[in-house]
């Protein structure tokens, strides 16, 4: 499952909490990354976030999640991307700020890719029955009204 999140809230709770909430942060979207893409991505989110603690494999470590993150785009057909390389400098010069910002950024444009509402959590599963989207009023799961530009129901997360 995506979650929006408002990269600004990030930075302001990285700031009060002392740098403890970008590290859940991180291995949270990390974690999110893995359970989008499992099939097409293998790597360890708990390996992603214990790099934070070494020199230099950190750096490398911020590199590989925005490099997954344009991964993960592309494997969805997400025409918005990142660029890996400038993630990592931002990522060296102006620590926590603007990397978070990208990397926030980039997984809520995915989101937004995917169709989701401005809603937190939605698991992503098949529908049962394909339809399309620009004909249906109601979910075939729950039977709730669709909005016809959204991909996903606004109360089960079923895809349309």
């Amino acid at each position: 499952m995506l979650k929006k999140r408002s990269p600004f809230a990030v930075i302001f709770f990285t700031l009060i909490t002392f740098g403890i909430y970008w590290l859940y942060w991180y291995y949270s979207i990390n974690k999110e990354i893995h359970e989008h893409t499992s099939e097409k991505m293998n790597f360890s989110p708990a390996m992603a976030l214990l790099a934070q603690f070494i020199p230099i494999a950190n750096f490398v470590s911020h590199y590989n999640t925005a490099k997954r993150i344009k991964t993960m785009k592309n494997i969805c057909g997400d025409p918005d991307t990142i660029e890996p390389l400038a993630a990592i400098l931002f990522s060296i010069f102006l620590p926590f700020g603007i990397y978070t910002y990208i990397i926030q950024s980039g997984m809520n444009n995915h989101c937004y890719h995917h169709g989701i509402p401005n809603k937190n959590t939605y698991v992503f599963r098949e529908a049962s029955i394909p339809v399309r989207a620009s004909t249906a009023k109601f979910c075939v799961n729950c039977g709730q009204s669709i909005k016809s530009d959204y991909r996903f129901c606004d109360s089960c997360g079923e895809k349309i």
